[in-house]
């Protein structure tokens, strides 16, 4: 009889303990910046891409735990990833839909930002690049090859491989950010790279597409900040 009731004491305190566990490791260490520019650290909660572009569940220092919206932050960051709260532009040249959280997918002399679709929206949902198809990271030692703008000649370590289902989103610092559509897609890049002739003719010659364009703005950001033109 001892021995049973340690059993369902030993069961209880694994389910309590994994329990915990599973709560603890739903949240991991960060920031979220109000519109009023002030930054709280604590901890957030872990959410798939698509829920997280519409909603933040933090958590302070105390375990006062406080849902937040686009319309109340300015961004926060959740471990090693920066989201900013942007108005969403849906398929239109005019931008004035509700506000979202965008992933920051790189920044410089241009930002660029990721939209996640909602994924339970049949309307919506859309598979930008298929699974199989890799965009580029580079290094800062890449930079300085003479064909940088040719992603097969960097190494697979640089690789981000999983499927993106949503919108980029592209701006010049102090300027409106712009909606990247595959259909316009040279054209709105020949204009934010203008000024490097050497993007603007692989763009012109098809070298470069859709799928390329986290590669070409972080190979076009760090180019500015060596001061290369």
């Amino acid at each position: 009889m001892r021995e049973n009731r340690f059993l369902v004491f030993l069961l209880v305190l694994c389910f309590s303990g994994s329990f915990l566990h599973a709560q603890k490791t739903s949240f991991v260490p960060g920031y979220v910046v109000t519109i009023d520019m002030d930054t709280l650290r604590g901890v957030l909660k872990i959410f798939r891409p698509d829920i997280a572009n519409g909603r933040v569940t933090f958590r302070d220092t105390y375990g006062v735990k406080t849902n937040y919206y686009p319309k109340n932050l300015f961004c926060y960051k959740i471990g090693n990833d920066s989201y900013v709260s942007k108005t969403l532009q849906k398929n239109s040249s005019v931008i004035g839909g509700s506000k979202g959280f965008m992933q920051v997918r790189d920044t410089g002399a241009v930002n660029l930002y990721f939209y996640y679709y909602e994924v339970n929206s049949e309307k919506s949902y859309q598979s930008q690049f298929d699974p199989a198809v890799a965009d580029y990271f580079i290094s800062i030692q890449d930079i300085d090859s003479t064909d940088v703008y040719n992603p097969s000649a960097y190494n697979n370590d640089f690789l981000i491989t999983e499927p993106l289902s949503g919108d980029f989103y592209i701006e010049r610092k102090g300027q409106w950010h712009q909606l990247i559509k595959p259909t316009k897609f040279k054209k709105q890049m020949m204009q934010f790279f203008e000024d490097d002739p050497l993007l603007v003719d692989v763009l012109k010659k098809k070298q470069l597409k859709f799928e390329d364009i986290i590669f070409m703005v972080q190979v076009y950001n760090r180019k500015k900040i060596e001061g290369r033109e």
